[in-house]
């Protein structure tokens, strides 16, 4: 199965160097905000180089599937991708995403924006 080299990419395209991977450490309580949002390339790659910058290229902790993100990518760029209101969210906690990887490398490799769901989670004040 080919994988997609978001390291290579981003290495060469932004700049951006890798942190060490973080094990989560206890759980923690979320303010959550739910938004229907208009998602480009741009803001797709910001996301992805987030999380790229805090938890390395990831093969273990951040796996992507090459035939899914191409198959996500065709149907956007040929108008079949549907925005559905009550679809999973893209997840972005404390700005790293932790849900939505694959229509996030699609919206890149389409060129396209998209309506998405995204969901915004930041730690709640103690």
């Amino acid at each position: 199965m080919a994988e997609l080299d978001i390291a290579g990419l981003l290495r060469e395209h932004l700049g951006v160097t890798p942190g060490r991977i973080r094990l989560p450490g206890p759980p923690v309580a979320y303010d959550e905000v739910r938004v229907a949002e208009n998602v480009s390339p741009l803001l797709a790659m910001r996301w992805i180089a987030q999380t790229w910058a805090k938890y390395g290229n990831g093969r273990d902790f951040y796996p992507t599937k090459l035939e899914k993100i191409l198959r996500y990518s065709e149907a956007m760029r040929s108008g079949e991708w549907e925005y559905r209101p009550e679809g999973d969210p893209i997840s972005i906690t404390d700005g790293i995403v932790t849900g939505g990887r694959h229509r996030l490398h699609a919206i890149l490799l389409s060129h396209t924006t998209q309506k998405m769901n995204v969901l915004y989670r930041t730690k709640k004040e103690s």
